[in-house]
């Protein structure tokens, strides 16, 4: 699968309004509805916002990479940076299933992600080239929700 969008942004909050409007451009491009392209904005936004909040409250700065593969079936977004843990990071983990508690705006934002995609995974590896720890959160999308909300 080849990416088919990448942005590298600066963690700062209001750079989520630069992906979002790729996502917007690039999807109504494919005729993807501008249902399903809202929903996954607001998913990207939650989760994107997360990163920035806990890269800043360690005092990084960090950018984050938004990579958008189009998938069978549906739309796949990965997000990464090399910043530290996040509160929220080990109920994202695959094949767990601990709620996340609507503590914060941007638990707020990953609960309501996580509600709203077919699938949240967070991984954390470590990049030996680099040197660092790379987070990396995998959101996928089924493009056939508009249709089953209707």
């Amino acid at each position: 699968m080849q990416a088919t969008i990448r942005w590298i942004v600066p963690s700062r909050k209001q750079d989520i309004g630069v992906i979002n409007a790729g996502l917007d451009v690039w999807l109504a491009s494919e005729g993807v509805s501008s249902l399903d392209s809202r929903r996954l904005q607001v998913c990207v936004e939650g989760v994107f916002s997360y990163c920035v909040g806990t890269i800043r409250s360690a005092g990084r700065k960090e950018d984050i990479t938004v990579s958008l593969y189009r998938a069978e079936g549906g739309l796949r977004v990965v997000l990464q940076h090399c910043g530290p843990d996040g509160e929220w990071d080990t109920c994202l983990k695959a094949h767990v299933c601990v709620e996340i508690k609507r503590t914060s705006f941007d638990a707020m934002g990953l609960f309501i992600a996580r509600q709203m995609l077919d699938s949240l995974v967070c991984e954390s590896m470590y990049d030996v080239a680099a040197g660092v720890a790379v987070k990396t959160f995998d959101l996928r999308y089924c493009l056939d929700k508009a249709a089953d909300a209707q």
